[in-house]
Order: C-alpha cells, then sequence, then structure tokens
C-alpha cells in the first residue's frame, strides 16, 4: 500500500512541480531537459551500486521509453500553458488506455463488458476535455486537437513500455532500464531545447529541473515496483483516477484554475472511464 500512495503522490506532484514552474514564468522546456538530466545522474548512481547485466531487453525498451518521455514533456507543456494543470492531467491519465489496449492487441487478453465500457466512455471523454477551452481561453484547433491526442499518445506509449519491460521479471535491471530511459529523455530533450531561438538556463530553471528531475526519477522506479503487486490495467488505471482528482483540486482550490463546464464534465468521465477500466 505504501508504494501506491507513493506512486500517486508522485505521478500528481510531477503535474504540480510543472505547472508551479509555468507559473512562476521560468522556461518550462529548459526545465525538462534539466529533470531528466537529473534523473539519468540519480539512477546512474543507482547503476553504479548494484551493476546490474546489459541486455537488449533493457537497452532496446529504455530507449523506446526515453523517446516516448522527451516528446510526452514537449505535449505536457504546452498542453499545460494552454489548458492548465486539471485539463492537462486528464489527458495524460486516459493514457492508461493504451497498455489496456496494448495487452489486449498483443497479449490477447479479454477485457470484460464493465472494462469494455470505460474505454468507450474514455472515448467520450477526450473530444469533450478537448472541447473546453482551458485557461487560456482559446479555441480548440486542429493543431491544439493533435497535441492533445499526441500527449495521450504517448503517455499511454511509456506507460505500456514500463509494463513490457516488466514482464521480463528483470529486478536487477530496473535502475538500468530507467538510467537509459532518462538518459534518452534527457539527450532528446536538451537537444529540442538547444534549437530554440528563446531559451533561458538560469538559477530558477536549475532549481525546478533539480526537483522535478528526483520526483521522475521516484515515479518511474516506483511504477515497476508497484507492478509486482498489481496488474498493469488495474494499477494505472486507479493511478491515473487519484492522480487526476488530486491534481484538479489542487489547482482549484490553490491557484483557482478552474476548468469550464466542458472541462469537468470530462473530467468527471475520465475519471469514471478510468475506473471502469480496471473491472
Amino acid at each position: 500500500m505504501i508504494p501506491f500512495i507513493l506512486l500517486v503522490a508522485a505521478f500528481a506532484a510531477f503535474s504540480l512541480i510543472v505547472r508551479a514552474a509555468q507559473r512562476r514564468g521560468v522556461d518550462d522546456l529548459a526545465v525538462g531537459a534539466v529533470n531528466y538530466v537529473v534523473a539519468a545522474l540519480v539512477c546512474w548512481v543507482a547503476v553504479a551500486i548494484t551493476r546490474p547485466s546489459f541486455t537488449l531487453p533493457v537497452v532496446g525498451i529504455g530507449v523506446l521509453a526515453g523517446i516516448c518521455y522527451a516528446l510526452g514533456f514537449v505535449l505536457l507543456a504546452s498542453t499545460m500553458r494552454a489548458k492548465g494543470a486539471a485539463i492537462t492531467a486528464a489527458v495524460m491519465n486516459l493514457g492508461v488506455l493504451v497498455p489496456i489496449l496494448a495487452a489486449v492487441v498483443v497479449w490477447g487478453e479479454r477485457p470484460g463488458a464493465v472494462a469494455i465500457a470505460g474505454i468507450a466512455l474514455a472515448v467520450v471523454a477526450m473530444p469533450v476535455l478537448a472541447l473546453d477551452r482551458g485557461i487560456d481561453g482559446e479555441p480548440l484547433t486542429a493543431r491544439r486537437l493533435g497535441v492533445l491526442l499526441a500527449l495521450f499518445v504517448a503517455n499511454g506509449a511509456a506507460l505500456a513500455f514500463a509494463d513490457w519491460f516488466h514482464s521480463y521479471d528483470l529486478v536487477s535491471a530496473r535502475p538500468l532500464y530507467v538510467a537509459i530511459l532518462f538518459t534518452l529523455a534527457a539527450v532528446s530533450a536538451t537537444a529540442y531545447w538547444l534549437s530554440r531561438p528563446e531559451r533561458r538556463l538560469r538559477r530558477q530553471e536549475l532549481a525546478w529541473g533539480a526537483v522535478l528531475g528526483v520526483d521522475n526519477a521516484a515515479a518511474a522506479l516506483l511504477t515497476l515496483y508497484s507492478l509486482d503487486a498489481e496488474m498493469a490495467s488495474v494499477l494505472f488505471a486507479l493511478v491515473g483516477a487519484l492522480t487526476l482528482a488530486a491534481v484538479a483540486i489542487f489547482a482549484a482550490v490553490v491557484w483557482r484554475e478552474m476548468p469550464g463546464k466542458a472541462g469537468w464534465v470530462g473530467m468527471a468521465a475520465a475519471v469514471a472511464a478510468l475506473v471502469l477500466a480496471k473491472l
């Protein structure tokens, strides 16, 4: 139970830290790059202590997941600037449906009628969330819809890769897997940040990035160890629902970031979809 609670806290903290940094006017993409560098360093220290072996699943899946992490952060930052923390968290956590669908297609799992209803409800929740004008008040465009869908897929793919790696039962190699993951993410995120004409790297970006990196490393490792106690479909659905609720409540109470009617309806549908998907 304690690892599960810590995992929910780490996931919720990730979204809230990014949004808090944005609200203070820092370069969020610099924060993302520093975050992955710090997370990689933390994990490589763990690798130096445990000395696991390099194997194809560790390296291959780690590389793929790292690309998803880097892409996901860019999409997360863009969406959060426009939609706020709560709507972004809803879209991200609906990504749990990606590993659930992967289990159906790749491993032949057969969800029950209730789980299918949850998946269908998630399909409804996505466009409703997209229609919410968010904190910037701008209407939905084809580009914004594409960013939302890409964020959904990228976050879901990262969860699916974690489940795939966990299926190999390489317990001692877990620090190595996340170290490779974060190294690829750090290289990719840093390259993207450097390609931007307007960029800043001050003490604020370094500080926020370091805090986020420690949280990110903890979340990645906690995910793998939590999968020892619970199936991926159940774990990700429960964590997603609780994370969404925590982020939405915090953003509304502390920051007064209130979604519109479409946003509230979409978030309610998302929580219901996540709960149903685990049944």
